[in-house]
């Protein structure tokens, strides 16, 4: 049985206020569960108050140091901004080497070059925290494609002019030469098994990227 500890001073208090207990409680212990019960429900505190009060608490702890972040933020940008000074090099372009790490590399069109030639743009830095731009000329691209069985040197001209004629009508540009050069290379194809024998590939060089890719298309490779 469970037992309830409640002093008869603040039961007798209680039930001069509430007489009809009487009619009802005749059990000490349930007089005093009945006291007990009654008395915590006049003491809770409703659980929506107490989050409201909660949430103002921490909303105001968050405005503070939002406030703080602003300041200290404005503080940062009232300074001067540090500049960075690179050392400038003494580099004869014709003797000295000039070394670097590479970060990125992408193609470009020389347009100082009056027949538009393709480019290669490498970014890097030196060691000494110089930034480097190299252009690098005189790069065809190019392409294999598996040579056909009992393709020979002598087939060469002639494929090398009908590629030409289906490049210039379909880019419809007359007076510019897109196939620089066609020769037979031969090379292991990854394709299947054939040993260490190796096979006859054309290997086929362009004035640019753009005629590269359509004759890739031409050709359905």
């Amino acid at each position: 049985m469970m037992r309830i500890n409640v002093s008869s001073a603040r039961i007798h208090t209680f039930l001069k206020k509430h007489p009809v207990i009487f009619s009802k409680y005749t059990n000490k212990l349930n007089i005093s569960r009945y006291f007990k019960a009654t008395m915590s429900q006049a003491t809770r505190v409703n659980p929506k108050q107490r989050f409201s009060i909660h949430t103002n608490a921490s909303r105001s702890t968050f405005e503070e140091q939002l406030a703080l972040l602003q300041e200290n933020s404005q503080k940062t940008s009232e300074k001067p901004r540090q500049k960075w000074a690179r050392p400038i090099p003494n580099i004869n372009p014709d003797v000295d080497p000039i070394i670097f790490q590479q970060f990125e590399v992408d193609e470009c069109i020389d347009q100082s070059s009056s027949m538009r030639s393709p480019m290669i743009r490498m970014f890097g830095i030196t060691e000494a925290g110089n930034s480097v731009l190299c252009y690098i000329k005189g790069f065809q691209p190019y392409f294999y494609i598996p040579a056909p069985v009992g393709f020979k040197n002598d087939d060469v001209a002639e494929f090398q002019t009908s590629l030409e004629y289906a490049l210039q009508r379909e880019m419809r540009s007359q007076g510019r030469q897109f196939v620089t050069k066609i020769e037979i290379n031969l090379k292991k194809t990854i394709q299947g098994y054939h040993g260490n024998r190796k096979c006859p590939f054309l290997k086929m060089y362009f004035s640019d990227t753009k005629a590269m890719s359509l004759a890739r298309h031409i050709l359905d490779f």
